[in-house]
């Protein structure tokens, strides 16, 4: 079992060697701070039309470029399927980038 505390760097956002679409790959995931990173991330996360978006935990996936597991995440506006993305909770600090089609509100 991997320690939350196994706290790695992210660079200007981004996990490092991080390839393939931001956020919608299991191989360039979202870093973020722990679950509640998880949940703080996802609560600031809309549509770029300013929608609030729901979402659910599916599990987990694994990357060959990434030491850590990555949470799976369904994400839904109003109740609709929009897509999967992909968090890891194992960085020092949250990302500020959205991935391509959504839009982060400020942090509070």
């Amino acid at each position: 079992m991997h320690e939350l505390m196994s706290e790695q760097e992210s660079k200007d956002g981004k996990v490092p060697g991080g390839f393939g679409e931001f956020g919608f790959s299991s191989t360039n995931p979202i870093p973020v701070s722990g679950i509640m990173g998880e949940i703080n991330y996802l609560a600031r996360l809309m549509t770029k039309e300013g929608l609030k978006v729901e979402y659910e935990r599916l599990g987990q996936a694994a990357a060959r470029n990434i030491n850590n597991p990555i949470d799976i995440f369904e994400i839904r506006v109003k109740g609709e399927y929009l897509c999967k993305l992909f968090l890891c909770p194992y960085y020092k600090e949250m990302s500020d980038i959205a991935p391509v089609g959504f839009e982060l509100t400020m942090r509070k």
